[in-house]
């Protein structure tokens, strides 16, 4: 029998994360996530999974999800110019007043998602 060739490699994938126009494309969804997600995380989670996989997350993939929000978080609020940097990554324009710890949290979160390799294979 075929075996099916894979197409996204754990190379491949941690080259992805931090390539400048994925990083940015992840800062623009996590912009979008934040705008059209709803109020809530767990909405806000819901929605970024449904837009990247075209299905909710298990319980436990929201649980994951949201605890490396809250991580991300705590990160950026004990790097503010880190989080900065980030929420500046890219050429697209920016929403007005921000915040941007909230902003590069969400990055990392649709940053996240973006390199599933279920999303990069739809399989």
């Amino acid at each position: 029998t075929a075996r099916r060739p894979r197409t996204n490699t754990p190379l491949q994938a941690l080259a992805a994360l931090n390539e400048p126009t994925l990083v940015e494309a992840a800062r623009v969804f996590g912009e979008r996530i934040q705008r059209e997600g709803g109020r809530g995380v767990d909405q806000r989670l819901t929605y970024a999974f449904r837009t990247c996989l075209a299905r909710s997350p298990t319980p436990a993939e929201r649980t994951r999800l949201a605890r490396f929000l809250e991580q991300q978080r705590a990160g950026f609020r004990q790097d503010p110019a880190a989080a900065a940097a980030l929420a500046g990554q890219g050429n697209a324009p920016h929403p007005a007043g921000e915040d941007a710890i909230e902003s590069a949290a969400w990055t990392m979160v649709a940053n996240v998602l973006l390199n599933l390799d279920e999303t990069l294979t739809k399989g």
